[in-house]
């Protein structure tokens, strides 16, 4: 039983053909499951990332906030004590003040402590409270970064 020869090559052809097309199936589902593989690995990974900078979030508002509390409490302590504090006196060794240009007020004024110096005018009284508050503030912004700094570990 010979067969023809183009038979043969049909055969031959034929299964040529059924194992090109199965290979590439076979190809192409495994690229698929391993891009499926793939896809979920990253959205695993992308989860914990954002779980991780979620916490660290939490984490620094928790610091921020407290820095900022302290911050806030120093200057409102500071506000406070300029604001009840008594008008601003000179001494007389920066005034260059004589014992008649003193501002000697009644026996029973704060202002009569001090008798070698003069009491500051209201307005220059309050730009020198100004001066302080805003000094202040800048000093109490450094020191809050400064333990902003250091409650991170950025400074080591």
């Amino acid at each position: 039983m010979n067969m023809p020869w183009w038979v043969s090559a049909l055969v031959l052809i034929a299964a040529s053909l059924f194992f090109e097309f199965h290979g590439r199936s076979f190809v192409q589902r495994q690229w698929n499951s391993d891009k499926v593989v793939q896809t979920q690995l990253a959205k695993i990974k992308q989860e914990q990332r954002d779980a991780e900078n979620s916490q660290l979030k939490t984490q620094q508002t928790t610091i921020s906030s407290t820095i900022q509390k302290v911050h806030d409490d120093e200057i409102s302590r500071l506000t406070t004590a300029l604001n009840d504090s008594r008008r601003l006196r000179i001494g007389s060794q920066f005034c260059g003040a004589t014992s008649g240009q003193t501002d000697t007020q009644s026996a029973t004024s704060g202002a009569a402590a001090d008798t070698g110096g003069r009491v500051l005018s209201e307005e220059m009284d309050r730009a020198v409270k100004q001066l302080i508050f805003e000094s202040e503030q800048v000093a109490a912004t450094g020191r809050a970064a400064q333990a902003f700094i250091r409650e991170n570990g950025l400074g080591e």
